[in-house]
């Protein structure tokens, strides 16, 4: 029965980081969503115009006319970024990116591929297949890492809330959950700033609450009791003294 809080408590955890930790790459974000956009308001000079300057015309009206061959409007918020990465070399960045649409069919993977320049900006590639027909950027490795490590630190820490119960424990476990997220084009990385505080804070708690639960025992203190005084005996008196007295 003790252990029922704590396998729930580590569920609810794992569920909201896990729920948190979907890719996202707003640069390719907003190119996807305007992508779509063209396509489901059948808005062929929008769709042209997200392409690189200097691509021809005529193939770009031919790539819009697949793509509305098989389009159906998708939603929005089913999408996933399945993988992405850049490359940065002088003047020019390059954006690509995998995601994931909720269809069943052939059609279930959009691949982006966005540049941007001195010269311009707009997207030099876009396909649209299976995944196996893609070629997916898979994320760095590091990040799986420092995301296991991140949470087997979270859950060590809400372990030894739990088994300690220093005062105000269920305060504690919620500031645990507290983390501050950095993002990048490229990266996004999560600092646990309530797990942090927490060990910091933890020699203090734990004998706040040593004072409370076992408060210092004090014990009277017997003083002696003084001795009464006594008259100090006085020199000894022979029989000759007596003599020679009277």
């Amino acid at each position: 029965m003790k252990k029922s809080p704590l396998l729930l408590c580590l569920l609810l955890v794992c569920t909201l980081l896990l729920a948190g930790c979907s890719l996202k790459n707003e640069t390719l974000d907003a190119q996807m969503e305007q992508v779509l956009d063209a396509l489901d308001q059948n808005d062929e000079e929008a769709f042209v115009a997200l392409f690189y300057p200097g691509i021809q015309d005529k193939e770009l009206r031919l790539m819009y006319s697949q793509f509305r061959d098989v389009w159906t409007p998708l939603e929005r918020d089913q999408i996933k970024l399945v993988s992405y990465s850049t490359h940065s070399a002088k003047a020019q960045k390059d954006y690509r990116g995998l995601y994931q649409l909720p269809r069943s069919d052939e059609y279930s993977h959009l691949e982006i591929n966005y540049l941007e320049t001195e010269d311009g900006r707009g997207l030099v590639g876009l396909k649209m297949g299976k995944l196996d027909e893609a070629e997916p950027t898979k994320p760095g490795g590091w990040q799986l890492v420092y995301f296991v490590l991140y949470l087997a630190f979270l859950i060590l820490t809400i372990i030894d809330i739990i088994r300690k119960k220093p005062l105000k424990y269920g305060w504690l476990i919620v500031m645990a959950l507290i983390y501050f997220s950095f993002r990048t084009n490229t990266f996004s990385i999560m600092i646990p700033l309530g797990s942090i505080l927490y060990w910091c804070l933890r020699g203090k708690l734990l004998r706040e609450k040593a004072m409370i639960t076992n408060p210092p025992v004090s014990y009277p203190v017997t003083m002696p009791k003084p001795e009464s005084p006594t008259a100090e005996p006085g020199p000894a008196v022979t029989a000759e003294q007596e003599h020679e007295d009277s």
